[in-house]
């Protein structure tokens, strides 16, 4: 458990650092090699361009050759391993759960603790969710994660982190390239991918892909086809236009969790691949983003940017009896409460950004954000017809037979209303170099957000509610050498009060302030090894306050800000050129979590460990590559170490280790032809993603992971 003041921990770790890793770099090179990660440029931590060197936070970058190694099919596959990050799903092939730094899983709602950008443009939904499978994974260059808040510079969300997933640059020359992947599962998927020039200055790229997986569980089939494209346009020696385009279809069936007894082990008679949900019951989500952003250049010294943005969504969760309940082992039934909410909307923004570097010593960025979303939002409950929505349908689990006729059940809408949200904001950040060595980061944003629902189907038809937030950010960085760099800093995130569209509805939702959070941070960065490797350690302190919980006050389901927690963390990493073709990657995420309020139906758990979140994170990978580029082979191991399952934390899920490799194969030692197999989980270890509690807050059930598999490719480049 947290201590009662954990500052003199951090404190300790903030010398250890800093008089260890000049020790451990003594050797390192005065101009670092432009292929190490240290030497890296990044633009989401201070909004603009930055090495990983010197910039005062802790950030992680997934490349493209690495998304590419590693056989990762979407975003949120690819951050699994990062530092300080944690991957899971509700049920298999749906919602997609990312953690930083123990947020995003919890709360009224999951997904809403990290801010989600793509190319800088936020991911943000009705419920103040983000959903991470929008994006055709053939247009992403990078993957930039940024861990702490980030609230000063994107506003709400950014209270673990910020995922910032950067798409390809149109190539100035005619390139394509097609793949066709296919694996456990029945998965299949092929890719496409054309780009070049269409006009003097003026370049494209457009991909595409179909995607089609049966599953590994019962009704988990999957069906997705997103689309990407992309026109630059220089328009002059100091101006820049870029359009882009992205469309994402997706039908995904929906599995019913696996029922788990109290002590989270499996229900005896049930296999982890079974499901009883409605047969039909599907997550469908449409999408379209369309953006255009305008780069200028006034001087040597001063820049503009202004990026425009349209999104429109439109989302149904047909019959979801994903969420079980009632296990009766005797009888061997359970019962379903399916549930059907759905969601459309349309989404308008631009972002400007003034950006002005006098000198080598002084950069200053001013900018302000507004987005406007218009929908609807709708929710349904199907039950036995002549009963009401609070009438289970019953499965019997052992022969898989519904004891509810499936031919008369009705259908209730329970909630169908409008729904407008605006944001505003205006933000402004100060780096100064005061000495060769020392420097100061200074910032801070003023976010606005006025929120209105409108319901015909409730007693109070209209709700309206806003709220004001100032975020402050302040960090220092000291160069000890040109290859050794550590900061401290002092940031702050917030989510917005109101939860999903139909929770701002409850009692006490139009006087709540937002949740709050203040993370206090040490680090340090060594480019070592003469520039062939980067080690990075840091420690923080992140403080959340004012979290949304709904209480019974008077008899009434009452929102109020009363919950708060404490996290205390170290991450470690490094990267190695080993020589030879050998590279080598690692590291290490230890997270204690403490409640220092929460209330749940009438009990309390102040002092208790959050649940769902591991104390021990771990990653490792070692690659080869010959000298004539034909072949390379790779191994990566990722670890997640014992977490509680239950809030008085009496039930514990064992950790586990997925053991993957790959290998790939270039006939010609190039990119015109590259054959790819890759397998997971190759030990075909048992474990348990995360749990689901009942009213009782009892183990319900969970998300077992996916068994060993494997995906084989085929690219063609010319």
């Amino acid at each position: 458990m947290i201590r009662a003041n954990s500052f003199p921990s951090l404190l300790a770790v903030a010398t250890v650092l800093t008089f260890a890793f000049p020790a451990l770099a003594q050797e390192a090179a005065e101009d670092g090699s432009s292929d190490n990660p240290a030497r890296t440029i990044v633009v989401t931590a201070d909004r603009g361009e930055r090495e990983i060197l010197d910039t005062p936070a802790a950030i992680s970058l997934v490349t493209r050759e690495e998304i590419e190694q590693q056989g990762a099919q979407s975003v949120v596959e690819a951050l699994q391993g990062e530092p300080g990050v944690r991957i899971s799903y509700y049920t298999e092939g749906n919602f997609p759960i990312i953690q930083v730094r123990s947020a995003g899983d919890g709360g009224q709602f999951q997904n809403t603790d990290v801010l989600l950008l793509i190319d800088g443009i936020p991911q943000v939904n009705l419920n103040d969710q983000v959903f991470y499978d929008q994006l055709a994974f053939e247009a992403v260059d990078r993957i930039e994660v940024v861990r702490g808040p980030t609230s000063a510079l994107y506003g709400r969300n950014g209270v673990g982190g910020t995922i910032n997933v950067i798409t390809r640059e149109a190539p100035d020359e005619l390139t394509a390239s097609a793949t066709l992947t296919g694996g456990s599962f029945g998965f299949i998927e092929p890719r496409l991918t054309v780009g070049g020039p269409v006009a003097d200055g003026v370049n494209f790229l457009v991909t595409g892909s179909y995607q089609s997986v049966d599953g590994w569980r019962d009704q988990t089939e999957r069906e997705a086809v997103d689309l990407f494209a992309k026109l630059q346009a220089d328009l002059g020696p100091n101006t820049d236009l870029t359009f882009s385009a992205i469309y994402f279809d997706l039908q995904q069936e929906v599995a019913t969790i696996q029922p788990l007894l109290p002590d989270a082990t499996p229900v005896p008679g049930i296999d982890v691949t079974d499901s009883f949900n409605i047969p039909g019951a599907e997550s469908r989500n449409e999408s379209l983003q369309i953006a255009a952003t305008l780069t200028h250049s006034f001087n040597d010294t001063l820049s503009f940017q202004l990026p425009v943005y349209y999104r429109e969504t439109d989302r149904i969760l047909d019959n979801d009896g994903s969420f079980i309940d009632n296990i009766n082992t005797v009888d061997q039934t359970f019962d379903l409460f399916p549930f059907s909410p759905t969601a459309t909307e349309e989404i308008f923004g631009f972002r400007p950004q003034l950006t002005w570097e006098p000198s080598d010593t002084l950069q200053l960025i001013v900018g302000g954000d507004y987005e406007i979303n218009n929908g609807t939002a709708g929710a349904s409950n199907t039950f036995p017809a002549g009963t009401n929505f609070f009438t289970p349908i019953t499965v019997n689990y052992a022969t898989g037979e519904f004891l509810t006729d499936l031919n008369d059940l009705e259908v209730l809408t329970r909630r169908d209303g409008d729904f407008r949200s605006e944001v505003y904001a205006v933000f402004a950040q100060a780096r100064v170099q005061i000495t060769e060595q020392l420097g100061v980061t200074v910032g801070g944003r003023y976010d606005r957000q006025e929120r209105r629902l409108e319901d015909q189907l409730r007693p109070n038809p209209l709700v309206e509610a806003e709220y004001d937030r100032f975020t402050p950010r302040i960090a220092l960085d000291y160069a000890f050498t040109d290859d050794v760099t550590a900061y401290a800093s002092y940031s702050e995130g917030f989510n917005p009060p109101f939860g999903g569209a139909f929770a701002f509805e409850r009692a006490g939702a139009d006087a709540l302030e937002p949740e709050v959070a203040r993370n206090y941070e040490v680090g340090v960065k060594a480019n070592v090894a003469d520039g062939r490797g980067f080690l990075g350690a840091s420690a923080f302190i992140l403080e959340r306050r004012d979290l949304v919980q709904t209480l019974r006050l008077d008899g009434v389901n009452t929102q109020i800000n009363a919950g708060g927690l404490d996290v205390f963390g170290l991450e470690f990493e490094g990267n190695f050129d080993l020589g030879g073709g050998f590279s080598a990657n690692a590291n290490y995420t230890y997270t204690d979590t403490e409640w220092q309020e929460f209330t749940i139906r009438g009990t309390r758990f102040a002092g208790f460990e959050v649940i769902q979140t591991p104390n021990h994170l771990g990653s490792v990978a070692l690659d080869w590559q010959s000298a004539d580029g034909k072949f390379e082979l790779g191994t990566w191991i990722d670890y997640v170490g014992d977490r509680f399952a239950t809030l008085d934390n009496t039930v514990e899920l064992d950790s586990y280790t997925l053991v993957n490799a790959g290998a790939a194969y270039r006939p010609w030692g190039d990119n015109r032809l590259t054959l790819r197999i890759q397998g997971f989980n190759l030990l075909d270890e048992d474990y348990l993603l995360r749990t689901e509690l009942d009213f009782g807050q009892n183990v319900l059930g969970g998300s077992p992971g996916r068994p060993a598999s494997v995906l084989a490719s085929i690219n063609v480049q010319i």
